[in-house]
Order: structure tokens, then sequence, then C-alpha cells
């Protein structure tokens, strides 16, 4: 009987330590699976906010460029014919200069400022025959854009330039005669002429990246301009018929980017 006491407890003390390790080895896997299934919960969480942040406060870019471009006056015909008939014509385009700054984000909107400068001149004759006529033109406004193509390589945006520009018109010719004796000399007499206006332009630019900071921009776009219908002479208002500066434009350049 003692024997058969003793039996039992050896086997119920197994059982014990049988039924103890299975739980035990269950509990620990019930432990692990919870916190492998917690640390992904974190890491998922973690992606959202970064994705999030990411979205939110994506880094700013600045952009500069400078370039050359041809612009088209496609109304040049009517100043050419309120000059006088014995001084040249102008052309109905020209070569400018065109720079801007942009900032803001690179896939949503961006603003900054642009500018374009041109200039042409045409003489003829000599000496009392001289005649010159010279024609500068200078705009500079607002610049907004948004982003509608986006790679590693390539930036198109489209957008609008609005601002404020000024024409300036110059006719020179040669004075008459003054003096006595065997030294005359003429004196260059000069006319001016220039007008101010307003102008938008509807736009498409394309920023291609070269390598590190440096861009190749391509622009192209229409001007159209409103304002008054007066010439400033010699510092004295005159009403005549207004040469519009409207017509197409583009210009090819090399930039930077921050």
């Amino acid at each position: 009987m003692f024997k058969s006491f003793i039996r039992n407890g050896i086997i119920l003390f197994f059982l014990i330590l049988l039924f103890g390790g299975v739980s035990l080895a269950n509990g620990d896997e019930v432990e692990t699976s919870d916190y492998t299934v917690e640390q992904e919960w974190e890491q998922e969480e973690g992606e959202d906010l970064r994705v999030l942040l990411t979205e939110t406060f994506r880094p700013a870019r600045f952009y500069y460029n400078y370039g050359l471009g041809y612009l088209n006056l496609r109304e040049i015909g009517s100043l050419n014919e309120r000059t006088p008939t014995d001084f040249p014509q102008l052309e109905n385009g020209m070569l400018v200069r065109r720079w801007s700054y942009v900032f803001g984000f690179r896939e949503v909107w961006r603003i900054g400022w642009v500018k374009t400068h041109g200039s042409q001149d045409s003489s003829t004759g000599t000496g009392d025959d001289f005649r010159r006529i010279s024609y500068n033109l200078e705009m500079a406004g607002v610049l907004v854009e948004k982003c509608v193509y986006l790679d590693s390589l390539l930036d198109i945006a489209i957008g609008v330039a609005g601002g404020r520009g000024n024409h300036q018109v110059n006719l020179l010719f040669s004075g008459p005669h003054v003096g006595t004796g065997d030294n005359p000399w003429q004196e260059p007499v000069s006319s001016n002429l220039s007008q101010t206006f307003f102008f938008l332009q509807p736009q498409i630019n394309g920023k291609l990246r070269l390598g590190g900071p440096f861009i190749a921009n391509l622009q192209a776009g229409y001007t159209l301009t409103a304002g008054r219908d007066r010439w400033t002479v010699e510092g004295e208002e005159v009403r005549d018929e207004r040469f519009k500066t409207d017509g197409f434009h583009f210009s090819a350049g090399f930039g930077v980017r921050f």
C-alpha cells in the first residue's frame, strides 16, 4: 500500500510538471504574440505619422533662373506708322533677357517674381542725314504657378505672370549746322516717347535637372496688355493711338534650385 502511494505520488508529480510546462509555454507564446502585434501597431503608427509630416511639411524649394528669349511684338506696325517717314522701322520681334525667382512647394503652388527687358535700335544715313530709332521695353511682376508633372528629372508647371511695364521710343537725328568759318559743328537732337501699361502672361514653364542644384529652364507664353491711350513726349502727355506689346514669347536659360 505504501509503495502504491509512492508510485501514485510520483505519477502525480510528473503530471503537474508536464501541465505546468505546457501552460508556461502557452503563456510565453501568448505574451510573445501580443508583443509582436503591439510592435507592428507601433511601427504602422510611426509610418503613418512620418507620411503625414512629409506630406504636410514638405521641404520648400527656391528656384532662380536667368535666360534669353524672343519676344514677338504683334502690333509693331502701328508704332512704325507714328514715326517720321525718313526714320528706319522697328522689327516686330527682338531678343529679351528674363530673370525669375520662384519659391514654394515642389508639387503644389509656387509664387515668385519675374522681370523681362529687351531693346532694339536701327539707324540709317550719315552726317546731316543721320537717323536712328531705339525701342526699350521693361516688364516686371508677380508669377504664380502650379506643378502639373514632376519626376526625378523634370518639373512642368503652368502659371500666369502679371504686373506693370514701360516702353520707350527714342528718335535721334542730326541738328542744323551751327558756327562759322572752317569749324562748323552739328548738335544731335533727340525726341523721347514713353508709355506705361499693365500686362498679363499665361505661360508654361519646364525645369530640367542637370545635376546637383543646377537646372535648365524652358518657358513659353503669351503677353496681353492694357493701359491708357497716352504717350509722354518730352514730359508732356499726348493722346495717340496706343501701341500694344501683345504677342507670344519664349525663353531658355539656366538656374539653380535649393
